[in-house]
C-alpha cells in the first residue's frame, strides 16, 4: 500500500487488517480467499498464509477455500492468527452417460466427407496420370 492509499483509507475511516491463516498442523494456508463482503474487496493469502485487507469496524469478512468452505467473521473480531481445520467434502461417485442423438450418426457426417475426398483423389490421380503418361509411337 503506498502513501496515497494509506492516507485515503485513513481519511475514509478504513483500517488495514493483517493476519495469517494456518491449518490444523500450524502450516500456512495458501490461496485462501479473504473477502470484505461489505466493501467488495478481496485478497488471497500468500505462501506464508498471510493477507492484508482494508476494512471498517462494521464490515463482514469472509474466509473461503475449497478444502473448508466459507467462514464469516465481523471484521473487528477476526483474529490476527486464524487456525482452520480442513474439512474435505467427499463427493459420491459420478457416472456420466452420453446420449446418442437419433439423427447424429457417424455415417451422416463421414460418408459425404469420404465421398468428397475420394472424388478429389480420383481427379488428382487422373490429372497426374495424364500429365506424365508416355505416348508410344509405332514407327
Amino acid at each position: 500500500m503506498n502513501a496515497v492509499q494509506l492516507y485515503a483509507s485513513k481519511e475514509l475511516g478504513f483500517s488495514t487488517k493483517e493476519g495469517t491463516i494456518l491449518d490444523e498442523n500450524n502450516q500456512p494456508y495458501t490461496d485462501v480467499y479473504v473477502i470484505n463482503k461489505t466493501r467488495n474487496l478481496s485478497t488471497i493469502t500468500n505462501k506464508n498464509g498471510s493477507y492484508r485487507i482494508e476494512y471498517s469496524p462494521n464490515d463482514i469478512i469472509e474466509i473461503s477455500h475449497v478444502s473448508f468452505g466459507k467462514k464469516t467473521y465481523p471484521a473487528d473480531f477476526l483474529p490476527k492468527v486464524l487456525s482452520i481445520d480442513k474439512n474435505y467434502n467427499e463427493l459420491n461417485e459420478v457416472v456420466l452417460v452420453a446420449k446418442k442423438h437419433p439423427k447424429a450418426t457417424w455415417k451422416r457426417y463421414v460418408k459425404p466427407v469420404g465421398i468428397g475426398i475420394g472424388l478429389i483423389a480420383l481427379v488428382t490421380g487422373v490429372i497426374y496420370y495424364n500429365k506424365y503418361k508416355t505416348i508410344e509411337v509405332n514407327g
